[in-house]
């Protein structure tokens, strides 16, 4: 009875505590290879009027230490030019009872981020965030 009992206590023991401290690790040594783009608030405008908001967070996640270094090189310029494509990409296809293609959005972009870095060198663009927020009638 004591064997399986200590049998049971290292066994939860080995399985409940390496997993975690692996994964720990594997964190800490590829983090440097996302790259996490701050809060962007785009408007939807449509008919001169602001329709609602959405409220997107990203994160860049790079093949090489090369291309992340690069991103955040460029990160005004990168982030700049991922807020006007979804500006053009709400405005247009925004309506009252919307609901964001995430795969979609995310496919275009990453080809943006192509067409900014270079080609083949990032891994994918992750949706840390997005929320949409209603207009609030306020009139002063």
């Amino acid at each position: 009875m004591r064997k399986q009992l200590r049998f049971v206590t290292l066994f939860l023991s080995f399985f409940s505590v390496f997993p975690l401290s692996l994964l720990a690790n594997e964190l800490t040594i590829n983090n440097e290879l996302f790259v996490e783009i701050e809060e962007m608030i785009v408007p939807v405008v449509q008919k001169r009027d602001v329709a609602g908001f959405f409220s997107i967070i990203l994160a860049v996640d790079c093949k090489t230490q090369e291309a992340s270094e690069k991103i955040t090189k460029y990160l005004p310029i990168v982030r700049d030019r991922l807020f006007w494509d979804l500006y053009v990409l709400l405005g247009v296809i925004w309506s009252p009872d919307f609901r964001a293609n995430i795969s979609e959005m995310k496919k275009r972009l990453r080809r943006r981020l192509d067409l900014i870095i270079g080609p083949d060198q990032i891994n994918d663009v992750l949706v840390i965030s997005f929320q949409q927020h209603e207009r609030r009638n306020i009139d002063f």
